[in-house]
């Protein structure tokens, strides 16, 4: 019985893990975009603008606060719905690949106390 409990935990938490990680497919509009934690993050595919937003409410009162800021680019040759941004869960990395060139860029994304986006993002490609 023991053995049992422990197979059905492991395969509970092996698809809670799975579950927990979002792979955004490629897409043909000009941006693709996935979750993160607190927002979204988003690749303009004609420039390879990557832009971060939050969405929180204010300290005060319940209404959106609403920012968004450019916290890198990625190269934009061949991106064209071929852009791939992959998160997991809680974590604050979010990896940008090109399907194409294979071209892999690396984010680290957050926000300030007040809720204000914070990030960078930087090439992981040789």
């Amino acid at each position: 019985m023991i053995i049992r409990t422990f197979a059905v935990s492991l395969i509970v938490g092996i698809s809670v893990l799975l579950s927990s990680f979002y792979c955004a497919a490629a897409t043909t509009g000009t941006y693709a975009q996935g979750p993160v934690p607190n927002g979204v993050i988003m690749v303009n595919q004609t420039t390879g603008d990557i832009t971060q937003c939050v969405v929180l409410v204010g300290i005060t009162s319940l209404a959106p606060i609403g920012k968004c800021i450019q916290i890198g680019t990625t190269p934009a040759a061949s991106l064209s719905g071929n852009a791939q941004i992959n998160s997991s869960g809680s974590s604050p990395l979010v990896v940008i690949m090109n399907l194409v060139t294979g071209y892999v860029t690396e984010c680290e994304i957050s926000n300030t106390f007040a809720g204000e986006p914070t990030g960078s993002c930087i090439s992981a490609s040789n």
